[in-house]
């Protein structure tokens, strides 16, 4: 096989090792909202039907 190919799989993981790197951010539990927000999660077709 020759050195100069593009190797897809080292590729995939440099961005991956770089974005480990880069860190994570703040934790987020989405599940958990503020106590303003009492709302329910609705779905694509629930919310369609709310708009009509």
């Amino acid at each position: 096989m020759s050195k100069d190919r593009f190797d897809i799989h080292q590729h995939i993981t440099d961005q991956i090792v770089a974005a480990i790197e880069r860190g994570a951010g703040d934790f987020q539990m989405p599940w958990h909202r503020s106590a303003g927000s009492i709302m329910r999660p609705v779905n694509g077709i629930r919310a369609a039907r709310a708009a009509l």
